[in-house]
C-alpha cells in the first residue's frame, strides 16, 4: 500500500514537472517572438527614417532641396528645371558618361549648372520685386502661353510622376520673366561703338617658308620662321607684280592664286582697317580704307610678305552687325556679373546654396533621360 502511494506521488511530481517545463518553453517562445518582432519593427522604423531623410516618402512639392535667401527651393521645381534642360539639350545616357577636365562627371556638371540657374533667377526675381518691378499685361499673357506650351510638351503622367503642376510652372515662368526684366534695366542702354569692317581678298606672296596648310615653317627646335633666300624673295616680289598686272587685265583672283601656288595662305578676310594695319602695316590699312568694290591695290610690301588686295565689300554691314552683337553680348554679360553681387546681397542670399535634407544629393539626371525619348 505504501509502495502504491509512493508510485502515485512520483507520477504526480513528474506530471507537474512536465507542466512547468511546458510553461517555461512557451514563455521562451513568446520572448523569442517578441524579440524578433521588436527587431523587425526597429528595422522598419530605421528604413522609414532613412526614406524620410532622403525625401522619398514626401511629395516633391514638400521635399526641400536648398534655400536661396528666404526662398525655399523644393524638389518639384528642381524636377521641372532638370526635365526642361535634359529634353531641350537632348541629354541622354551617353552624354552623361562624359567626364570633365576636373574629373567631375557630366551628371555633376549639369546638376551644378541647373542649380546655378535656379539660384540666379530666384535671386533676380527677389531683387526685381524689391525694385518695384512687375509683369505687364502682355508679359502675363506670355507667361500663360509658355505654361500652355510646357503642358502640351509632355504627357500628363510625366508631370504627375515628378510632382510638377501647372501652378508651379506658372510661378517659375513669372520668376524668370522678372529676372529678365531686371537684367534689361541695366543692359538696355549699353552702347557699343560702331565699327566699319571691310571684306577683302588678300593675295599673299610670303618672304618666309610656308607649309601646305598655310603655316610658317619654323627653325628646328625654335619658334622663329625660316626666311626665304634673297633670290627667292625677289622672285616672290616679281610674281606679285605679275599677278597684279594680270588682275588689272581682268583675271580672276582665285585662279591667279592657284597659278602662283599661294592659294593656301590667300583668300577672303573681314576686319577693320586698323586691325589689318596692325598685322600688315600702314599701307595695307590705307588701301582697305580707300579701295572701292572690285578695285585692286598695287603690290604692297607688308613686311613678312608681298600682298595684292582686291576689295570685295568696303563696308560689310552684315559682318559689322555680327561683331557688334558679339561685343554687346560680352558687355551685357560683364555688366550682369558685376550687378549679381548686389542682387544676391539684396536678396540676403549666399552664392553657395543652403542645403536642406539629402534630396538634392540623391537626384541624378540619369532618372530623367528616359523622357528625352518620349
Amino acid at each position: 500500500m505504501e509502495k502504491k502511494h509512493k508510485k502515485g506521488q512520483e507520477q504526480k511530481n513528474n506530471l507537474k514537472e512536465r507542466e512547468q517545463k511546458n510553461v517555461a518553453d512557451k514563455k521562451k517562445q513568446k520572448n523569442l517572438l517578441m524579440t524578433v518582432f521588436a527587431v523587425a519593427v526597429g528595422i522598419i522604423v530605421f528604413v522609414l527614417l532613412l526614406w524620410k531623410l532622403s525625401g522619398i516618402l514626401d511629395e516633391p512639392s514638400k521635399t526641400k532641396a536648398f534655400q536661396v535667401g528666404e526662398e525655399m527651393v523644393y524638389m518639384d521645381e528642381v524636377h521641372f528645371c532638370i526635365l526642361q534642360n535634359v529634353v531641350s539639350l537632348g541629354i541622354g545616357s551617353e552624354e552623361l558618361q562624359a567626364t570633365a577636365k576636373d574629373g567631375s562627371s557630366a551628371d555633376e556638371y549639369y546638376k551644378q549648372e541647373i542649380m546655378n540657374m535656379i539660384m540666379d533667377y530666384k535671386v533676380e526675381a527677389i531683387a526685381a520685386k524689391k525694385q518695384g518691378l512687375s509683369l505687364s499685361e502682355e508679359e502675363e499673357r506670355e507667361v500663360k502661353n509658355d505654361v500652355a506650351s510646357y503642358m502640351k510638351a509632355f504627357d500628363g503622367h510625366v508631370f504627375r510622376e515628378l510632382g510638377i503642376t501647372q501652378e508651379l510652372i506658372a510661378d517659375i515662368c513669372k520668376d524668370r520673366y522678372l529676372a529678365h526684366k531686371l537684367r534689361q534695366t541695366i543692359t538696355e542702354d549699353l552702347e557699343v561703338e560702331e565699327v566699319t569692317y571691310a571684306t577683302i581678298y588678300m593675295l599673299l606672296f610670303p618672304k618666309i617658308e610656308m607649309d601646305d596648310s598655310g603655316d610658317y615653317v619654323k627653325e628646328e627646335g625654335g619658334d622663329n620662321p625660316i626666311m626665304l633666300s634673297d633670290a627667292e624673295i625677289e622672285q616672290q616680289k616679281a610674281d606679285a607684280q605679275a599677278a597684279y598686272e594680270e588682275l588689272e587685265s581682268g583675271a580672276d583672283i582665285e585662279e591667279i592664286a592657284k597659278k602662283y601656288g599661294v592659294q593656301n595662305y590667300s583668300g577672303e578676310q573681314s576686319n577693320t582697317p586698323e586691325s589689318f594695319g596692325e598685322s600688315f602695316g600702314e599701307d595695307f590699312s590705307k588701301y582697305t580704307k580707300t579701295l572701292k568694290a572690285d578695285e585692286i591695290s598695287p603690290v604692297i610690301d607688308a613686311g613678312s610678305c608681298y600682298a595684292v588686295i582686291k576689295m570685295i565689300t568696303p563696308d560689310n554691314e552684315e559682318i559689322a552687325e555680327q561683331i557688334k552683337e558679339y561685343y554687346r553680348n560680352d558687355l551685357e554679360d560683364e555688366t550682369i556679373e558685376e550687378n549679381k553681387i548686389k542682387w544676391y546681397e539684396a536678396a540676403g542670399a549666399s552664392t553657395e546654396p543652403k542645403w536642406v535634407g539629402n534630396a538634392w544629393k540623391q537626384v541624378t539626371l540619369y532618372d530623367f533621360v528616359k523622357y528625352v525619348e518620349e
